[in-house]
């Protein structure tokens, strides 16, 4: 496995493709509270529709659980050990990410599109990783 390749094609650049679409697509993100001054108009580039609201809600969840999955496959192989039920592991941990929403933290919302988004995409990763990256 070439690890810099896949740390980068599959960890960083999902990771920046998220962050771009917050800071683009949305205006009530926690980074624009945190990046920007109220005076800011926000989103810097505005879209309406379905589809507009998957890029924006689920597409930036998505890569968020690709590349955590892809970072925990590095992981994984890195350290050169089978571990057994490895995917239903990470499947856990974004499904779990999401669904602690429900009851844990004020202001995030819970929302089941987000939870096929996280779980979809690590299962992705993970193929795409065993497939085409491990020699």
């Amino acid at each position: 496995m070439n690890y810099r390749r896949v740390l980068f094609c599959y960890c960083l650049l999902p990771l920046l493709a998220g962050t771009l679409i917050y800071l683009l697509f949305r205006n009530d993100s926690w980074l624009h509270d945190r990046l920007f001054d109220q005076d800011t108009r926000l989103p810097l580039l505005g879209m309406e529709g379905m589809i507009a609201d998957i890029v924006k809600y689920q597409l930036p969840d998505f890569c968020w659980s690709f590349s955590l999955t892809a970072a925990l496959v590095v992981w994984k192989n890195w350290w050169g050990r089978p571990i057994p039920f490895f995917l239903l592991y990470i499947i856990l941990i974004v499904a779990g990410s999401e669904l602690i929403q429900l009851s844990v933290f004020n202001g995030f919302t819970f929302d089941i599109r987000d939870l096929f988004a996280a779980v979809l995409a690590a299962v992705l990763s993970f193929f795409l990783i065993i497939k085409y990256e491990i020699h």
